[in-house]
């Protein structure tokens, strides 16, 4: 056999070593974000500074939402990139679906979450009353919105993103003899409409996101946490009082080491926190409680 030359053998040596290193390396943490609704209170106020606290505690990711405008896409992309944070998740309502696309192209989002379902007939306006309209869908309104994700999930395969569906506790509902969630996942393309786990209302409603996670597997791409205090009822209805009991992360009653140990089967990468605004705790404190309790449970 002729004998290899230094540099081919120095070549081969180093391709091995490389192979070898990419075969055995650790997979990289998932990312660690925090939803905008969690930050209503603040960030209409200072948006560039809200933003620039936020990575300062050790958040990589924000997702952001096409209704809580606080700035052109093209400024909040300034200031994301500012304060060394990306946008990976766009939540979005009722306004046509190419307005949501080219919004997520300039902010860098690769995924079009539906933040809710919603009824036909019914204008997404400043005076509508929204809660009243969550909580009153009907089987036919899940029908509706099944179809409407379905379109709206090959528009954004088309443009190069992802379309998924965020739920609630309302979801959970059992209509005409089916989980109104279940029924809507069958409807929906699971090639073209992926999903968004909001883990704490599922369990708000009495359902299991491992059970879930395990039962759906890849097609959850996505999570939420959030918290509630110990000793929260089961609710299908979306409100005040509901709303009310939420809590920092680990300071509740909510067990996320399962759920993560599922997520991570299931191969969800972008984590995001998310708590209501009206929480009774400084978002300063809030924000340090909440990423060193996903720090831990997902890094370690």
């Amino acid at each position: 056999m002729k004998p290899l030359l230094r540099r081919e053998f120095i070549a081969s040596a180093c391709t091995a070593a490389l192979t070898s290193s990419a075969c055995t390396a650790a997979p990289s943490p998932p990312n660690i974000g925090i939803e905008v609704y969690s930050l209503l209170q603040q960030i209409g106020k200072d948006p560039a500074a809200t933003l620039k606290q936020v990575a300062a505690v050790g958040f990589k990711t924000i997702e952001l939402a096409t209704f809580f405008s606080f700035g052109s896409p093209a400024e909040v992309r300034k200031m994301l990139d500012d304060a060394g944070l990306v946008c990976p998740s766009l939540h979005t309502a009722a306004e046509p679906v190419q307005t949501a696309i080219d919004a997520a192209k300039i902010l860098g989002a690769k995924y079009l979450v539906a933040a809710a379902c919603w009824k036909k007939d019914v204008p997404a306006t400043k005076d509508t009353d929204v809660l009243a309209v969550l909580n009153s869908l009907t089987l036919d309104d899940y029908k509706w919105n099944a179809d409407l994700f379905n379109k709206n999930g090959e528009a954004a395969r088309n443009a190069g993103l992802t379309f998924a569906f965020h739920n609630h506790n309302f979801d959970f509902k059992k209509l005409d003899g089916v989980v109104a969630y279940d029924e809507l996942l069958r409807l929906t393309n699971k090639e073209l409409v992926k999903l968004e786990l909001d883990c704490g209302w599922m369990i708000v409603a009495g359902f299991s996101p491992a059970e879930y996670l395990r039962k759906y597997g890849s097609r959850y791409q996505l999570l939420h946490t959030r918290d509630f205090q110990a000793g929260f009822p089961h609710s299908l209805t979306l409100g005040p009082a509901e709303m009310g009991l939420s809590c920092p992360l680990g300071k509740g009653s909510i067990d996320y080491a399962p759920i993560f140990a599922a997520a991570k089967d299931a191969g969800v990468r972008e984590y995001f926190v998310e708590q209501e605004p009206t929480l009774h705790v400084p978002l300063a404190d809030s924000l340090k409680i909440d990423y060193a309790y996903m720090n831990r449970q997902l890094v370690g």
